[in-house]
């Protein structure tokens, strides 16, 4: 590592010790005394709309879009789908990243795209002029298979009724029978938990639209936001002295609650400036994960100044 970089490294971390510091020292234990006041004391509050000075609330977007780029999910779509004839305006990538991107920013359903799309500093943070409100169906060939499970229900040695279920299972391999398709799905670990963020975390089996090829193309699309979070757990770097610590965040990481990685990680205040050819996110505040977000950042070979 040369001096230089090796000095900003050095005020980098002083900057996060300091504002850990901060934050420590004003939840420090106290003898208090009886307060005759509650602790909410602002009263004279005011909003201003600020001149040049824009905040973004989803600040680490910008690191979740330069993961993509660097694991080639935006290459990937424009490559293998081939649904736009003509791109006017958009690629395949930027429908696909939009949903994701979403999510990861806090949506929960299509018409949040709405806010991101009418943020103009959300716009500035990812290099966009504008973006889609709605994503563009997903034509491609795949099988549903329906499982029937015939139910007893009883209660000792007696017979209280009988139910029945369905299952549904989804899959774009084109040789695998009924039987084999619902054996792969049922012996993949940690199934359950997978599905339970995919539903209440992720919330990707949502059904947004009312045609089932449109509701299975938001279901791929929404997990991909999943899919970045695992990913950039894996790509946490595991160094120095610190090797086994930085071994167990990265375990914390991949095994947290989507929930918890977008209040960790993605919803980061920054401040975006564009200077030249370059966006610059300012990191404005501090969390306890903001030393394990600033690691991941150069794992990805994210610049870095102070």
């Amino acid at each position: 590592m040369s001096a230089s970089r090796q000095q900003n490294a050095s005020r980098r971390n002083q900057k996060l010790i300091n504002r850990k510091r901060r934050i420590q020292y004003r939840l420090r234990e106290r003898a208090w005394a009886p307060q005759d006041r509650p602790m909410f004391t602002a009263s004279n509050i005011h909003y201003e709309l600020a001149d040049r000075v824009r905040g973004l609330g989803p600040g680490g977007i910008g690191a979740v879009h330069h993961l993509a780029r660097r694991v080639g999910l935006i290459e990937a779509p424009d490559r293998r789908l081939h649904l736009l004839k003509v791109h006017l305006p958009y690629h395949e990538s930027d429908h696909v990243l939009n949903v994701a991107y979403n999510i990861l920013s806090g949506g929960t359903c299509l018409e949040d795209l709405e806010l991101r799309r009418n943020d103009e500093v959300y716009l500035d943070a990812l290099g966009a002029q504008r973006i889609a409100y709605r994503p563009t169906a997903c034509q491609k060939t795949y099988t549903v298979v329906v499982l029937r499970k015939d139910l007893a229900v009883e209660q000792g040695q007696w017979r209280l009724f009988d139910d029945v279920r369905y299952f549904f299972y989804l899959t774009n391999l084109p040789d695998a029978t009924p039987a084999e398709v619902v054996f792969l799905a049922n012996d993949r670990c940690n199934q359950e938990n997978l599905l339970e963020q995919l539903r209440n975390g992720v919330r990707a089996l949502n059904m947004p639209v009312d045609g089932l090829v449109s509701n299975w193309a938001y279901m791929v699309m929404a997990s991909l936001a999943w899919s970045l979070k695992a990913w950039w757990a894996l790509l946490l770097p595991e160094r120095g002295r610190w090797k086994e610590k930085h071994r167990r965040e990265k375990q914390q990481v991949l095994t947290m609650e989507f929930k918890r990685f977008v209040n960790a990680f993605i919803r980061v205040p920054c401040q975006i400036v564009r200077a030249g050819r370059r966006i610059i996110y300012r990191l404005l505040g501090w969390n306890p994960w903001q030393h394990v977000f600033v690691r991941g950042l150069e794992g990805l070979g994210c610049p870095l100044r102070c």
